[in-house]
């Protein structure tokens, strides 16, 4: 799989992500297909994409970045040497872009390590529920989670979807398990609980669920700085690598 994070001279606060995101989707030339899960039309809130997104939105050092994957890193690539991602408009004026960090990985790989290897990660403001029903299920991941009687039940609800997010992950990542291979996410701390919120430009819309930052061990070798859970475009559920344990 192909990974191309790139950091700019900007100086952000995770709380200013959206806005960041809206500046990048307000350039010309860039394909809102890639830069955005949600497709705008004339009229109407426009259709939102469910899939992995193939750029993200993030903070890294203090500094405004983009996190791309497979498709999204070939465009990001593409639009760097274009330079379409020049300048972009930002507190009144035009702001020229710098590069500060352009780190391309055109060989990632993700590994399944069998049933009892594992590889303990940090995945951190990791955004794990929702309130969507639909198909077979008849409650939201909140609503089961909250109403779970003990701390292992709900330690239990949150290891099942951090393996159905992987799993979306692999899906996006090109990555093709086999009957066999079974992913398996095991808790090994919870570091906090707080409040993480689903960030909309309208602040009556936003809605606010737990966030979490685990410690979590998983049967598979995964590359560094993917993304897990609801709103990783806007550098939510990143995971990073620790140590490998038996």
């Amino acid at each position: 799989m192909h990974i191309t994070t790139v950091s700019f001279n900007l100086s952000l606060k995770e709380n200013h992500l959206p806005f960041f995101k809206q500046a990048i989707l307000d350039l010309d030339g860039l394909d809102h297909r890639i830069y955005n899960n949600k497709i705008n039309v004339p009229e109407g809130d426009g259709q939102t994409l469910h899939r992995y997104p193939p750029i993200q939105y993030r903070v890294l050092d203090g500094y405004a970045t983009l996190w791309a994957l497979n498709e999204g890193a070939l465009q990001l690539e593409e639009d760097l040497k274009t330079r379409k991602l020049s300048s972009i408009f930002w507190r009144g004026q035009v702001l020229p872009l710098q590069l500060i960090r352009h780190f391309r990985y055109d060989s990632a790989k993700a590994e399944y390590l069998g049933p009892d290897q594992f590889v303990t990660y940090r995945l951190s403001n990791y955004l794990p529920l929702s309130n969507h029903t639909g198909g077979n299920r008849k409650q939201s991941t909140h609503q089961e989670y909250e109403q779970a009687q003990g701390f292992a039940d709900k330690i239990e609800i949150l290891e099942r979807i951090i393996t159905s997010h992987l799993l979306l992950f692999s899906y996006a990542a090109g990555w093709a398990l086999q009957k066999e291979q079974r992913l398996t996410a095991k808790i090994m701390d919870l570091k906090d609980i707080s409040s993480g919120v689903y960030k909309k430009e309208d602040a009556q819309k936003q809605k606010y669920f737990k966030k979490f930052d685990l410690e979590v061990a998983i049967n598979a070798r995964l590359p560094e700085g993917i993304a897990l859970g609801n709103q990783v475009a806007l550098g939510y559920g990143v995971l990073q690598g620790r140590e490998e344990a038996s």
